[in-house]
């Protein structure tokens, strides 16, 4: 799971940034110079060019591949996400998340420390290893 920054934190902004989030599939890329790659490419070829029309857009970039990381639950299946209450970067990260059985939570980047602390999630998909 790759994540897209600049698309996903102005929404209001770029609101079809849609076709911009297929980094963030499995297997697309396997790190943010790879995934900026795709992503520069596919502006640089005109099939997203559209989705950043209202913008200046200087380049495109993406940060390396999200990784599963939990308070008290280790993770090594999808089974093991069931019912966990899991803070997601994306639509794309919230529906794989549901999709094996985890509960996605939408939380701000800078409330991930104290919503763990309180428990009102119990893990997150972020970039960086565990």
């Amino acid at each position: 799971m790759a994540s897209l920054t600049l698309p996903l934190l102005y929404k209001a902004i770029l609101p079809a940034a849609s076709l911009s989030e297929i980094v963030q599939l499995p297997g697309v890329s396997t790190s943010a110079s790879q995934g900026a790659c795709i992503l520069q490419t596919l502006y640089d070829e005109g099939d997203i060019a559209e989705e950043y029309e209202d913008a200046h857009t200087l380049f495109l970039f993406t940060t390396g591949p999200a990784y599963l990381h939990t308070q008290d639950t280790a993770v090594e299946t999808p089974a093991d996400l069931a019912g966990l209450r899991m803070r997601h970067p994306s639509e794309v990260a919230g529906e794989m998340l549901t999709s094996m059985g985890a509960h996605p939570v939408g939380i701000p980047a800078p409330d991930i420390y104290t919503s763990l602390q309180r428990g009102v999630i119990d893990g997150l998909s972020f970039p960086g290893k565990p």
